[in-house]
């Protein structure tokens, strides 16, 4: 009889422990859930790092078609900066200007 006691004493105990590392498991400050949350965050780096890495991409390709072609030097400053030759007439549309 007492072997028995010993022994659902000891069951009963383990099982409280089992159920008190779960709940830290799952609840506590380095829990479960707070893994799921960084892993959701880096997955949301990883999608900002990509969405830079092509902008990036972006702009070097512009850099060097503005060193490679003076044609394309020549456009980006007519598109922004409305500049033209000395001998040219420059035309404004007054319609997108008020």
């Amino acid at each position: 009889m007492k072997k028995r006691f010993w022994f659902y004493l000891c069951a009963i105990v383990c099982g409280i422990e089992l159920f008190i590392a779960l709940y830290f498991f799952i609840f506590g400050s380095r829990s479960l859930s707070l893994f799921v949350t960084y892993k959701q965050q880096g997955v949301a780096l990883e999608q900002q790092k990509k969405a830079i890495a092509k902008e990036i991409e972006f702009i070097e390709y512009r850099i060097d078609n503005w060193n490679a072609y003076p044609l394309y030097r020549e456009q980006w400053a007519r598109e922004h900066l409305s500049v033209c030759y000395p001998d040219e007439d420059i035309y404004i549309d007054t319609s997108k200007h008020t």
